[in-house]
């Protein structure tokens, strides 16, 4: 399950870095040349999308004597790239010449890896308001219930999410607030926010699969069969619905309900696919 988490962090972080400002490389130290080429190799791989590569190069370059902030951030952005999490977070940017945008995705870097190993305190803290700005809001807002959770806040568990104006953490925080509902075992609430997201015209099938989900797994599989049936009417080769429609008629285990980090890694999908679409 960690690797769920682990995966689905490197897109909302990716979508990140595109936002973060140029910085000035005059500012860099150039310590008889080698370090500086090593930089720009490790750049020129890093514009390229190799992160792995371009990690290696920035470590040389660090390992050359070269302590600028701009290469400890740029090994940051790097490990990201390549996926690695947790030595990001190790890299993650907290000096006073790092710039305030690689801070703050050093914190969601933090709160990831965090929630990854089931730190839900850490997380939750880190998480905060007050520490995330943009363009991270709508991401901590929506992992915030679920770092709450793993933290065993209750309360804060089943809080949902609100950020101003921001229709995609309104709408998945509704979401994520129903799967923890059912996760406290209120289930007459869950089926409330359920009901909320399925009652309009075309809810799409992510939230009819949920609610369908919901439904078998409280045994009611003819109402499970009726929300499938409702998006199969504006789609009917819809294969995900179809297939979800027979294992209910056939009486099949009713699919899980997402674990803490399924939950928190799916929570990270909206706003990455929000950023990387702007």
């Amino acid at each position: 399950m960690r690797k769920l988490l682990v995966c689905a962090a490197p897109l909302l972080l990716l979508a990140a870095c595109a936002t973060q400002p140029a910085d000035d490389l005059a500012s860099l130290s150039d310590p008889g040349g080698s370090s500086y080429g090593l930089f720009l190799a490790g750049q020129s791989a890093l514009n390229d999308g190799r992160g792995a590569q371009a990690a290696a190069y920035f470590e040389q370059a660090q390992a050359g004597g070269a302590e600028d902030e701009l290469i400890s951030e740029r090994a940051f952005t790097a490990a990201i790239l390549a996926g690695d999490i947790t030595k990001a977070a190790a890299l993650a940017p907290t000096g006073e010449g790092s710039s305030e945008s690689g801070k703050r995705l050093g914190r969601m870097v933090k709160a990831v890896e965090a929630m990854s190993t089931n730190q839900g305190k850490a997380a939750k803290a880190l998480l905060a308001p007050e520490g995330m700005g943009f363009p991270h809001k709508g991401a901590a807002a929506l992992l915030g219930p679920w770092a709450s959770a793993m933290a065993g806040d209750a309360t804060g568990a089943v809080v949902r999410p609100e950020l101003r104006n921001d229709k995609v953490v309104e709408y998945f925080g509704l979401l994520g607030q129903a799967f923890l509902y059912e996760r406290a075992k209120r289930y007459d609430e869950a089926e409330t926010d359920f009901k909320a997201l399925t009652g309009g015209e075309n809810p799409g099938d992510l939230v009819l699969l949920a609610y369908g989900g919901f439904l078998e797994r409280r045994g009611k599989r003819l109402d499970a069969i009726a929300v499938y049936d409702k998006g199969l009417a504006d789609e009917p080769s819809n294969s995900t619905l179809l297939a979800a429609k027979a294992r209910a008629a056939a009486g099949k285990s009713a699919p899980p309900a997402p674990t803490l980090r399924q939950g928190a890694a799916q929570a990270l999908m909206p706003p990455a696919a929000t950023m990387l679409a702007a």
